[in-house]
């Protein structure tokens, strides 16, 4: 699979090349994902892990919290 191929998606953000070649980990918001994984499925993938926001990921998105000093 050609990895800048998938960077490449529109949605498609932080996407890194993990630990191991051929492993690699991005973001993308639900509304985005029907092509990605169409993409993925033609590919021949073998195992694909999902992983939910933290609670702090979220709040900080939502919420834009800034630190005052």
């Amino acid at each position: 699979m050609p990895a800048d191929q998938l960077a490449k998606f529109a949605g498609v953000t932080k996407f890194t090349e993990l630990n191991s070649s051929n492993s690699y980990g991005f973001s993308i918001k639900v509304a985005d994902l029907e092509p990605v994984m169409t993409y993925l499925t033609k590919s021949g993938i073998k195992n694909l892990s999902i992983q939910r926001p933290s609670l702090d990921e979220l709040f900080l998105k939502y919420y834009n919290v800034r630190e005052e000093k």
